[in-house]
């Protein structure tokens, strides 16, 4: 129910109106506000590129079979099998194929 402007009835709605405080349009339901946002698939954590950090200050990417940095998303997947490669590097263990 709407009230007439001037309306003195102690509803929230009047005595704000009363102040001069009103709604935003922005803030009332229409069919121009029901946008959805716009969907991001490639966000920027899997644009990254997995890797360390050395000591000294470089970062070292982590290479794939191709010799190309690997993604941060498939670093993240592989990385049980990435740990153990370093820890065989770490050991003087490991030989590249």
């Amino acid at each position: 129910m709407i009230h007439e402007p001037g309306c003195t009835c102690g509803k929230y709605a009047c005595e704000l109106r009363a102040k001069g405080i009103t709604v935003s349009p922005k803030a009332t339901p229409t069919q121009h506000n029901r946008k959805k946002p716009a969907e991001h698939t490639n966000n920027s954590w899997e644009r990254g590129v997995a890797g360390e950090n050395r000591g000294h200050g470089t970062f070292m990417p982590y290479l794939n079979e191709k010799g190309k940095p690997l993604p941060i998303k498939q670093g993240s997947e592989q990385r049980h099998k990435i740990r153990e490669i370093r820890q065989k590097q770490k050991a003087g263990t490991f030989k590249a194929v």
